[in-house]
């Protein structure tokens, strides 16, 4: 497959979401983006949180 970039968007940004972008990361993907506004967490500390650990 030849992925230039993953998108990745949707609930549960502490778990799935965030292990999904360290997949491709791990798997050399050279573009991964989290779509902040496109994500929810289960708190506003939490979403924030998450998106500064993945930044």
């Amino acid at each position: 497959m030849n992925c230039l970039s993953l998108f990745s968007r949707g609930c549960r940004l502490q778990t799935a979401i965030k292990q999904t972008a360290f997949d491709a990361i791990a798997y050399n993907y050279p573009s991964v983006v989290v779509l902040a506004d496109a994500t929810a967490a289960d708190s506003g500390e939490t979403h924030t949180g998450n998106l500064v650990l993945l930044s």
